[in-house]
């Protein structure tokens, strides 16, 4: 009975884990940026990738591509600028070449999906 006591507070203490990270996904998606945010590219990144991502972003309403650069040990930076309030994260994750999105203040962390 003891063990099955347990499985069952496991059980249940995991679920609730999974709902706070929903929530703090669906609290992040909802975060509005606006100004300068740095978009930071944790996957390597070839030519093609960043010209698709850089198309991809110049279409996102009232945001402006600033600077797109990088190096081999940062990875690739992306400046851009919101003119106005946008929910930034939940725009690019549906972006069909991004994988992960996750924001923290200013800079917003980009893992893209691997070429198949």
């Amino acid at each position: 009975a003891e063990a099955k006591e347990r499985a069952k507070r496991e059980a249940e203490e995991a679920r609730r884990a999974e709902e706070a990270e929903e929530k703090a996904r669906e609290e992040a998606e909802g975060a509005l940026y606006k100004g300068m945010v740095k978009l930071v590219i944790s996957s390597s990144i070839d030519a093609d990738h960043m010209k698709e991502l850089e198309g991809n972003l110049r279409q996102i309403k009232n945001l402006r591509l600033v600077l797109f650069g990088g190096s081999v040990e940062d990875g690739v930076q992306v400046v851009v600028k919101a003119e106005e309030p946008i929910r930034l994260i939940k725009v690019l994750r549906e972006i069909p070449l991004v994988e992960e999105v996750v924001g923290t203040g200013k800079e917003i962390r980009i893992a893209l999906k691997t070429k198949q």
